[in-house]
């Protein structure tokens, strides 16, 4: 039934497969393996506290990855924080989820805004896009996605949002 299992202390919150590399968010701790071995290649504590709304994307470069209120940018080889700023300030504007495109990286906070960060130059700019929470978003080339707490699903076009970059 199973091909493969790896195992960890702590819960596996988080991960997602880049080409030939598996990245998991457990505990503290982000872990970077080799996909067709299980190996491990490289752990590393980033974050200070427990918790378990924490997530991560990866683009083959940079690892992207939220907890709370904190966006951190880490190199995917050597798992080192490059970037890390704020985009929520409390549980009423807390990072909800996260996706990207090529070129930035979507977080919806909760009471209804996004937050869009151009990957190559950490840019962030924050927007309101409804009056309640974004609780899941997904982005292809021209659109982002979200299901909204309040039963919509939201569609937005990214050149319209990209225009106020």
């Amino acid at each position: 039934m199973f091909t493969k299992v790896l195992s960890s202390e702590k819960p596996i919150l988080s991960f997602h497969i880049c080409g030939n590399d598996l990245y998991t968010l457990s505990g503290r701790s982000v872990s970077h393996f080799e996909l067709a071995t299980g190996k491990a290649i490289h752990t590393k504590e980033l974050f200070t506290k427990d918790g378990l709304s924490r997530k991560l994307l990866c683009d083959g470069q940079f690892i992207y990855s939220k907890d709370f209120c904190t966006f951190s940018i880490l190199d995917a080889h050597s798992l080192s924080v490059i970037f890390r700023c704020e985009l929520g300030d409390n549980l009423s504007s807390d990072i909800c989820d996260l996706c990207q495109d090529r070129t930035h990286v979507y977080a919806s906070l909760r009471g209804g805004g996004l937050a869009i960060i151009n990957k190559a130059r950490h840019e962030v700019l924050k927007i309101m896009v409804t009056d309640h929470s974004l609780w899941c978003i997904e982005a292809d080339k021209r659109h982002i996605y979200g299901g909204g707490v309040n039963g919509r699903f939201f569609v937005l076009d990214k050149n319209t949002l990209l225009q106020r970059l």
